[in-house]
């Protein structure tokens, strides 16, 4: 079962995500929180094989910070940075802050796939028929 952890400020694009993934996914588990902090708190025992942050404007100065708190709590779970604002001169910085993905808002969904498949290092997951 692969576990994924869909962090963000708005809860309709958490829940989005993870409707959309468990609809595609068979073997998969989400868990949404609206701050990295508050998923720590509340879901202590959960190690995420995958963590989609979604990142909106007010956040990019301290993204780079919040990135190596992840890093430094889950070393080997996967992140996938989600821009809810589709700015295409954002997307540069990613690579060079360790993410293992990214996306836009606008990204098609087979690109979504594409990029949890590819962060874990596999082929595909499991998809529902």
């Amino acid at each position: 079962m692969t576990t994924v952890v869909i962090i963000g400020h708005y809860p309709t694009t958490c829940m989005g995500l993870s409707i959309v993934l468990k609809n595609r996914f068979k073997k998969i588990k989400t868990y949404t929180a609206n701050s990295f902090h508050a998923f720590t708190a509340k879901m202590s025992k959960v190690i995420p094989d995958i963590i989609i942050l979604s990142v909106n404007v007010s956040q990019y100065k301290d993204l780079n910070l919040l990135i190596e708190e992840m890093k430094q709590k889950f070393e080997d779970t996967r992140l996938i940075l989600y821009d809810e604002n589709n700015e295409i001169s954002q997307k540069v910085i990613y690579p060079g802050l360790g993410v293992h993905g990214y996306l836009l808002q606008k990204n098609e969904l087979n690109e979504l796939y594409n990029c949890i498949n590819m962060s874990l290092g596999t082929e595909h997951l499991p998809r529902n028929k």
